[in-house]
C-alpha cells in the first residue's frame, strides 16, 4: 500500500473517530473502512471493560445478526488474549483446531488472523481481529497502519468512556445531591425510608431497593421500606440483618462471574444502638443478552450513599423515639390524672355499695377507662369461690356527658343506690378460686392480667361463665389485691365499640384494680366495724333494758304478792254477798262493778307474775306455723265479731324452732289481739306470714303479724315495749313488754314496722332449732 493511500485511510479513520455519532457506530465505520481498504474477510473488535479483565466480542464487520451469547476470551489466553497481555500485534496462520475459542469460531483453515491491541500509552481497551483469505500476507506498512488505526480506535473508546463516566458521575452527583436534600428535608422516618429506597434503586439502575433498620431494644420496632421488585427471600427484615443469601460478595465486593451476584447489600453506619442495611436488586441493562450484574463501582457508590444517609436516618429514628416517648408521657399523665380523679372520689366514701358503683362507672365512663362491659367479682374465702357482685354495661344511646368527677360524685351521693347486679343470672354464678377446680381460676389467682382473644373456643375458659356473661368478644381479667392477697377480679370487654386491648389498657386496668381492691377492702372492713359497733350498741341497750325489766319484775312480783291475798279476799267476799242479795237488790250493780274490777286486777297481777318469771324448762323443737295456727284458732270468735279478714302466707319447709311453745303462743296471741283491737269493729285484714331468713350467717325463722289499722303514732313508737306503757283506756301496758321479754328469752328479736295510716307489722324472729340449742349451751 503506497503512502498516499495509507494516508487517505488514516485520514478517513481520524475523520470517523471525531464524528458526532454514537461510539458504537464510529467503531463499526472504522471496521468497515479497514475491511474495505485492506480486503479482510472479517473484522471483529473484542472490548476489555477493566484492566486485565476478559475480552468480549463487541463490533463485527460485515455486520451480523447476534446469535447466542457473545464470544469471551480470557485475558492472556490464546492469540487474542496474548495480544492484549503482551501489547503487541499477533499474526497467526490458522490451523484448525487452534484450541482457541475465538479463532475456532471466527476463522477458517489456512486463513490469516491478525490481532492488534487497541491501546494508548496507559492501557489496553480492546483487541482488533482481522481475518484474511488463505494466501494473504501483511507487510510492515499495513501492520503500521493498523497500529495507528488501533490508536485512533483506542482514543474513540477512551473518549467515549470518559464522556460516559463524566456523564454518569454528574448524574450520580445530582442524584446524591437530591438524596442529601431529601435526607435533610424531612424528619418523618417512614417518608425518609421510602425516599431513600426509591432514589438509591433509581441511581444504581436497579429494579428494586430496600432499607431495613433494627433496634435491639425494639423501640422503635424493626422498620423497612421496599421499592420496586424485591426478591421474596429478601422481603423480611430478619433475613437481611443476617448473612445475605441473595448477594454474592467477598469482602463486601461483588464476585465477578458469580451468577448469584444480582444484588448489593451494604450496612448502614449508625452511632447509636441501631443496625441496618441498604440493598439494591437486579441491575437493569439495555442489552437483553447482557448479564444483569452490579460491579465494584456500583458497590462503592452504594457505600457512599449508605454513609451519607445513615446520619439522617439516625436523626429520624431519634426524633421518632422522642415522639413516642412524648406520646407515652402524655398518655401516662392523662392516665394518672384519671386515676387521681377516681381515687379522690373513692377516698370520700366508706359506703361499700357506693364504692362498687364508683369503680364500675370509672371503668365505663368515656372520660374514664371507657370500656363497654364490666363485671366485678369478689372472693368468698370461706367457700373458695369468686362471685359477681356488680355489673355495668355502657348504653351507646345514652352516653354520659358530664365530667368524670361529677359523675362519680353523683353516684357516691345517690340514695338509694341503683341495683348492683342488673343481670339476675349473675347472682347464681360461682367461679371456683382453686385452679384444680376451675380452669378460669388460673386467670384470677395467678396475680397477672390476662387477655382472652376467643372466649368461645378457648379450652381454658369455663363454658358456663362464657354463656352467663355472653362473652363473644375478647375480654381481659384483672385481679384485685389488698394486703398482698387476691380479694376479687375485674372482667371487662368492648363488645359495642370493638376496640382492642393494648398494653396501655392492661396497665390502666391493673392500676385501677389495685386501687379498687384497697378501696373495697377498706369499705368492707369499715362496714364490718360499723356493724360490730351497732351490734354492741344494741347489746348495750338490751342489757340496760334487761336490767330495767329485771328491776321492774322484782317490784312487780313483790307488789303482786302483797296485793294478791287481800284482793282474793275482797273478790271472794263480794261474790258471796252478790249471791245472798240476789239480782233484785239495789246494791247488785255496785257489787258487779267490784267483782269486774277485782277480776281485772287479778289478770293484771297474773301478767305481772308472768313478766317477772324466767322459766326455760319446757324448750323443745316446734313448728312455728303450727304455733301461729293454734294462736289463730283461739281468737276465731274475736276475729269473726270484728269482721276481720285473715290472710295466711305461711312458708313451706321451714326449719323447726327450739322454744317453749306455750310462751311463743302467748306472744302471737298478744300480737293478734292487739291487731284486732287496732282495726276495731270495722272490716280489716289480718296478714300472717312465716319465712326463713339469714342473719349474720345464722339461720332464723320469722313470723309476721300485719294489720290494716291506723298504725302507731310516731311519737310513741319508741315506748311501746316499755312496761306499763299503753295507749288504750283499759290496758295494763304489759302485753308488748311480755312479748318482748319472751322473744328475748328465746334469743330472738321483735321488730315493729309502722306504715302510718296503712297499719303496722310486728316481726318476730327466732333462731332455728340448731342455732337455738347452741345459744342455750
Amino acid at each position: 500500500m503506497d503512502h498516499e493511500r495509507r494516508f487517505d485511510v488514516l485520514a478517513h479513520v481520524v475523520e470517523i473517530a471525531n464524528a458526532s455519532v454514537e461510539a458504537h457506530e464510529r467503531l463499526d465505520s472504522i471496521l468497515g473502512t479497514i475491511n474495505k481498504h485492506l480486503g479482510s474477510r472479517l473484522a471483529v473488535l473484542f472490548l476489555q471493560e477493566a484492566a486485565k479483565s476478559q475480552l468480549t466480542q463487541s463490533n463485527v464487520w460485515p455486520r451480523q445478526a447476534k446469535e447466542g451469547k457473545a464470544l469471551e476470551v480470557p485475558f492472556g489466553q490464546g492469540p487474542v488474549g496474548r495480544a492484549a497481555r503482551d501489547r503487541e500485534p499477533q499474526l497467526v496462520r490458522v490451523s484448525l483446531p487452534a484450541d482457541d475459542r475465538a479463532i475456532d469460531s471466527l476463522c477458517r483453515q489456512d486463513e490469516l488472523a491478525a490481532m492488534f491491541p487497541v491501546m494508548d500509552d496507559n492501557r489496553v481497551y480492546a483487541v482488533l481481529l482481522l481475518v484474511f483469505e488463505p494466501g494473504r500476507e501483511m507487510d510492515n506498512e499495513e501492520v503500521l497502519l493498523l497500529q495507528m488505526v488501533s490508536r485512533e480506535m483506542a482514543g474513540t473508546i477512551r473518549n467515549h468512556r470518559l464522556y460516559f463516566d463524566a456523564k454518569r458521575r454528574i448524574t450520580e452527583l445530582n442524584v446524591i445531591s437530591e438524596l442529601g436534600r431529601a435526607a435533610v428535608s424531612t424528619i418523618d422516618l417512614d417518608q425518609l425510608l421510602d425516599t431513600v429506597a426509591g432514589m438509591v434503586a433509581k441511581l444504581l439502575g436497579a429494579k428494586g431497593g430496600k432499607v431495613c433498620i433494627n433496634a435491639p431494644t425494639n423501640d422503635p420496632p424493626r422498620l423497612q421500606a421496599l421499592f420496586g421488585k424485591v426478591p421474596p427471600e429478601c422481603s423480611d427484615i430478619a433475613d437481611c440483618l443476617g448473612d445475605c443469601r441473595y448477594c454474592a460478595t467477598r469482602d463486601g465486593v461483588p464476585v465477578e462471574g458469580d451468577e448469584r451476584a444480582r444484588g448489593l447489600c451494604v450496612p448502614l453506619s449508625f452511632k447509636g444502638n441501631y443496625d441496618g442495611h441498604l440493598c439494591v436488586f437486579e441491575k437493569m441493562v439495555l442489552d437483553k443478552d447482557a448479564v444483569p450484574r452490579f460491579n465494584a463501582e456500583d458497590f462503592n457508590l452504594l457505600v457512599t450513599m449508605a454513609s451519607m444517609i445513615s446520619s439522617a436516618l439516625e436523626n429520624a429514628l431519634i426524633f421518632q423515639r422522642m415522639e413516642v416517648l412524648v406520646q407515652r408521657n402524655e398518655e401516662m399523665v392523662g392516665a394518672l390524672a384519671t386515676l387521681y380523679e377516681i381515687s379522690t372520689v373513692l377516698m370520700t366514701t366508706m359506703d361499700f355499695e357506693a364504692t362498687l358503683l364508683i369503680v364500675m362507672d370509672a371503668l365505663t365512663h368515656p372520660a374514664g377507662l371507657d370500656h363497654d362491659l364490666v363485671v366485678l367479682f369478689l372472693l368468698d374465702e370461706a367457700k373458695g369461690v369468686m362471685r359477681p357482685v356488680a355489673n355495668m354495661s355502657k348504653d351507646p344511646d345514652n352516653q354520659v356527658r358530664m365530667e368524670l368527677t361529677q359523675s362519680l360524685s353523683d353516684l357516691r351521693d345517690q340514695r338509694p343506690h341503683r341495683p348492683l347486679l342488673t343481670d339476675l343470672r349473675l347472682a347464681n354464678l360461682e367461679v371456683p378460686f382453686d385452679p384444680q377446680d376451675s380452669k378460669t381460676a388460673l386467670y384470677i389467682n395467678k396475680g397477672a392480667s390476662v387477655m382472652v382473644d376467643d372466649p368461645q373456643n378457648d379450652p381454658r375458659i369455663d363454658p358456663e361463665m362464657v354463656e352467663v356473661l355472653h362473652l363473644r368478644e375478647p375480654f381481659v381479667a384483672v385481679p384485685m389485691f389488698a394486703k398482698g392477697k387476691v380479694v376479687g377480679a375485674i372482667l371487662v370487654n368492648n363488645r359495642i365499640s370493638g376496640r382492642s386491648f393494648g398494653e396501655r389498657d392492661l396497665k390502666l386496668l391493673g392500676m385501677l384494680a389495685s386501687l379498687a381492691g384497697l378501696a373495697l377492702e377498706t369499705a368492707r372492713l369499715y362496714h364490718k366495724l360499723e356493724s360490730a359497733n351497732k351490734e354492741l350498741a344494741q347489746m348495750r341497750n338490751r342489757l340496760l333494758e334487761a336490767d330495767k325489766l329485771a328491776a321492774l319484775g322484782e317490784i312487780a312480783a313483790g307488789v303482786a304478792h302483797e296485793i294478791r291475798n287481800p284482793l282474793v279476799s275482797i273478790g271472794g267476799f263480794t261474790r258471796r254477798i252478790r249471791k245472798k242479795v240476789g239480782d233484785d237488790s239495789p246494791i247488785t250493780a255496785y257489787l258487779d262493778v267490784i267483782i269486774e274490777e277485782v277480776s281485772r286486777l287479778e289478770r293484771t297481777l297474773n301478767e305481772m307474775l308472768d313478766f317477772s318469771s324466767d322459766a326455760r324448762g319446757h324448750f323443745e323443737e316446734h313448728d312455728l306455723n303450727s304455733i301461729i295456727e293454734q294462736s289463730l284458732e283461739l281468737l276465731e270468735r274475736e276475729l269473726a265479731e270484728n269482721n276481720i279478714e285473715v290472710k295466711l302466707e305461711l312458708g313451706q319447709g321451714l326449719p323447726p324452732v327450739y322454744c317453749d311453745d306455750r310462751q311463743i303462743k302467748h306472744v302471737f296471741l298478744n300480737l293478734i289481739l292487739n291487731a284486732v283491737q287496732a282495726m276495731g269493729p270495722d272490716h280489716g285484714r289480718l296478714t300472717l306470714r312465716s319465712f326463713s331468713v339469714m342473719r349474720e350467717g345464722k339461720q332464723f325463722v320469722a313470723g309476721e303479724v300485719s294489720d290494716t289499722g291506723g298504725g302507731i303514732p310516731m311519737e310513741v313508737v319508741h315506748n311501746i315495749f316499755n312496761p306499763f306503757f299503753t295507749t288504750k283506756d283499759a290496758g295494763s301496758g304489759l302485753g308488748l313488754s311480755i312479748v318482748h321479754k319472751i322473744v328475748t328469752r328465746h334469743f330472738g328479736q321483735v321488730e315493729v314496722h309502722n306504715r302510718g295510716s296503712e297499719g303496722a307489722s310486728f316481726l318476730v324472729t327466732l333462731p332455728a332449732a340448731e342455732e337455738g340449742r347452741a345459744y342455750l349451751k
